[in-house]
């Protein structure tokens, strides 16, 4: 036998594989209940969205999001996902990050972020954002998504930002034990860790943000340069991100007439993948899973007040613009009216 027919028969048997199939792409997340967030793009490694574009991709954890966009910003890997929040546009502006897609939102129905209330504040009245003047609400930082949707919820009732008493502890952690030592009246965390506070009796109530204020809460990105040197992999990435985010919708997203989830025929195996990922009771995630567009449209009338928000607060440069820090060419379809900058020729 020749070595052409011997060829020809190995092709017959095996195949060919894809060029591709070399490629390794990285995605930065952060770790612990941060990932819940990243729930699309955990399916979109168990659902091999990725693989079946003859492409590998590992989800990289990282300690937090500073890290996240530190790593993005450093070219150590391709691809983030992190909270979008002041601290996040300020980098995108230093960093030339470029947001690709969103990552999830806190919506009516999947709440990301809850306000956990103390019971001797509850009894003292603490029973939702009309309540707050005059509370100490504990948050992590002046630039935290969570400080946004308090203010914003808060303001729907005349509350100005200034009569609520803002306390700023760092961390997760910090926070929790300033709620159990009484230093403060109520929290605001992911939702995730708050049903699991509660269901300890270790709280009063959970508010659901989400249900006086819907937010675009996480973004996917890339470097502006990376873009541009590796177009065809940016590509590829959102076609598989894509087909993940229809595939999480189907999955989780769909509810009959009373509200309850309809699961898809992956629910239980993405479900016990994402809680892995974070580092949760798959039970308890099943009510903190957050939600995502199911076309993968970023909402940038959203991210439009959010950047004012922070360059009313002081906290990303006036002059930076919704137009330098998205990159919709991937994914034109977005959610809002709004329309991209015209250059003058």
């Amino acid at each position: 036998m020749s070595l052409t027919q011997t060829l020809l028969i190995a092709i017959c048997i095996f195949g060919v594989s894809d060029a591709r199939s070399a490629e390794t792409m990285s995605i930065a997340i952060a770790k612990g209940t941060s990932a819940i967030g990243s729930a699309p793009l955990v399916v979109a490694i168990s659902g091999h969205h990725f693989a079946k574009r003859g492409v590998n991709a590992a989800l990289i954890e990282y300690p937090d999001d500073v890290a996240v966009k530190e790593a993005v910003a450093e070219g150590r890997a391709e691809f983030g996902a992190a909270q979008l929040d002041g601290g996040f546009l300020a980098s995108a502006a230093a960093h030339r990050l470029k947001i690709i897609a969103p990552e999830y939102s806190d919506k009516t129905g999947f709440p990301a972020m809850g306000l956990l209330v103390s019971d001797a504040a509850y009894k003292a009245g603490l029973r939702g954002p009309q309540s707050l003047a005059h509370r100490r609400i504990g948050m992590t930082s002046p630039d935290s998504a969570a400080r946004f949707e308090l203010i914003k919820a808060a303001q729907r009732y005349g509350i100005a930002p200034d009569a609520i008493e803002q306390v700023w502890l760092a961390s997760e952690a910090k926070q929790l034990s300033a709620f159990e030592n009484g230093a403060v009246d109520a929290v605001v965390v992911p939702f995730a860790t708050a049903l699991e506070l509660r269901r300890e009796s270790k709280a009063a109530a959970v508010i659901r943000l989400s249900d006086y204020l819907e937010a675009q809460q996480g973004v996917v990105f890339a470097l502006a340069d990376t873009i541009r040197a590796k177009r065809d992999e940016v590509e590829t990435f959102m076609r598989a991100y894509r087909a993940a985010v229809t595939d999480y919708d189907l999955t989780f997203q769909q509810r009959d007439d009373e509200g309850s989830v309809l699961p898809g025929a992956h629910f239980s195996e993405y479900l016990s993948a994402m809680a892995k990922q974070a580092a949760i009771e798959p039970a308890l995630l099943a009510y903190a899973l957050p939600y995502c567009d199911h076309l993968a449209r970023l909402d940038v009338d959203d991210l439009e007040r959010q950047l004012q928000f922070w360059q009313n607060e002081g906290l990303v440069p006036t002059g930076i613009t919704v137009d330098s820090i998205i990159d919709l060419s991937f994914n034109p379809e977005h959610i809002g009216g709004w329309q991209p900058e015209r250059k003058s020729e």
